[in-house]
């Protein structure tokens, strides 16, 4: 760069090296909206996204759960009705699970849970919430045993995360 003392000379030349920071500067600034965009639609969808207490043994004894139904009614049909009255134990489970959960809910709409106990009332929507769902699949699954429309169940649907 050449000093020189004309000052529309330096103008323009001064004109030509802001030019390319302020194209720098406005890629940056695009650049950092866009991935604040992208931070924001990601947050959006998390919080969408229902987030499921799971436990892998008890996914895989759930899974056991089932197929157990499925083959005392084709091996054993006789002793079938032990799994009938099976099925109206865990609708009967999950009835009072989600009794509970109500009941809490109605005491945390109240305010009567403090802020100490909101951690353990989070872990038993949680927790209620996983039994409650394995426990209306077995009752589902048993029952279209009864009616013969069972699919067959397969390992892979046990360690599924329900949406």
């Amino acid at each position: 760069m050449k000093s020189t003392t004309n000052p529309f000379q330096q103008l323009q030349e001064w004109k030509e090296r802001n030019k390319t920071a302020q194209k720098q500067a406005e890629t940056a600034k695009k650049t950092e909206s866009n991935s604040m965009a992208k931070v924001k639609e990601k947050n959006a969808q998390n919080a969408n996204k229902r987030e499921f207490y799971t436990l892998p043994q008890l996914n895989r004894e759930f899974y056991l759960m089932k197929l157990s139904a499925s083959r005392c009614k084709s091996e054993f049909p006789d002793n079938f009705h032990f799994k009938q009255t099976f099925a109206k134990e865990c609708e009967d489970l999950c009835q009072r699970l989600k009794g509970g959960y109500l009941l809490l809910m109605k005491l945390h709409k109240q305010g009567l849970i403090s802020k100490a106990d909101l951690k353990t009332f989070t872990n038993f929507r949680e927790a209620s919430g996983y039994l409650n769902f394995n426990l209306k699949e077995i009752a589902h699954h048993i029952e279209q045993v009864e009616q013969g429309t069972a699919e067959p169940v397969s390992y892979e649907q046990a360690n599924e995360i329900p949406n």
